[in-house]
């Protein structure tokens, strides 16, 4: 059994009474608190299953749903939230794209390949995020901040959202994660670094989105032009963010970076340690299949 020690900010209503329990505090208190400290959370925990576990033991003993990103939507922003889903749905069903087919590709036989699978089903990813309200909120907070969350793919785990803004470099000058951001920061002082890849990630309580995501949204869509200066940092499993560290004490590791350029969409490590002006980010949550 895990226990977590959490130093929960302060609320009104512990100043007042440092000894209330818990369930005292009103809910809109917790709803801000959380709010500040869901990242550290995040970080603590390790997963986000732990820390919606976290979550519901701190909004226990309430007489409607315990978690909070529910409650910060009201019944008309779920509404419209639904609605913008089901357009993207019917959006990402019309995109296909035309690939060669045979062994001779000089003969130009193609054949068309949607975006997302035949068996992608609305009632299904409806179903999905009505249950998921935490999903339904980082849907919201990608589209209140900007990044214009679209369906990416479908695959066995479920529905694929992604921030879909045509640049992911929106947030340029940034770092992977705190690690990487402090060591640029300490290396070259005179430089901006505008955070961190994984804490913004964080924020909107979603991964940073896997190189098979991104390979298939810049394959079907015009986002990232062909350019070095959109480099985008992708999810990168701890051995790979890790390499180098144990033979150089000045390696931060790497991290995985994508970009499009000469026709085709590049997957490379990159070392940490320095922030590149073209650096950006992507988000991505998937939506459970039944």
């Amino acid at each position: 059994m895990m226990v977590y020690l959490i130093n929960f900010p302060m609320s009104k209503t512990l100043r007042d009474a440092p000894d209330a329990p818990l369930h005292a505090v009103p809910h809109k208190e917790r709803v801000a608190a959380v709010a500040e400290i869901a990242p550290m959370l995040l970080r603590a925990t390790g997963t986000r299953a732990d820390l919606m576990r976290v979550l519901d033991v701190l909004f226990a003993e309430q007489s409607e749903p315990s978690s909070m990103v529910e409650r910060d939507l009201s019944p008309e922003m779920r509404r419209n939230l639904l609605d913008y889903a089901l357009r993207e749905f019917k959006k990402a069903k019309k995109i296909t794209k035309q690939v060669p087919t045979g062994w001779d590709r000089r003969k130009g036989a193609t054949k068309e390949v949607a975006m997302i699978a035949e068996n992608a089903n609305w009632d299904e990813l409806k179903s999905g995020l009505e249950a998921h309200p935490n999903l339904l909120w980082s849907l919201n907070e990608m589209f209140r901040r900007g990044h214009e969350p679209r369906l990416c793919r479908v695959s066995d785990e479920g529905y694929h959202f992604v921030t879909g803004s045509v640049s992911s470099a929106v947030g340029r000058n940034i770092a992977y994660d705190a690690e990487d951001q402090a060591a640029c920061m300490e290396r070259w002082p005179e430089k901006d670094c505008n955070g961190n890849a994984l804490d913004s990630a964080d924020e909107l309580c979603v991964d940073l989105i896997s190189k098979e995501s991104y390979k298939h949204l810049l394959d079907f869509t015009r986002t990232d032009p062909e350019s070095s200066n959109q480099r985008c940092w992708l999810k990168t499993d701890e051995t790979t963010r890790r390499e180098g560290m144990d033979i150089s004490e000045h390696s931060v590791g790497h991290a995985l970076s994508g970009c499009r350029g000469g026709g085709v969409i590049h997957i490379e490590k990159r070392d940490l340690g320095w922030t590149s002006p073209e650096q950006g980010w992507r988000g991505e949550f998937v939506v459970p299949r039944r």
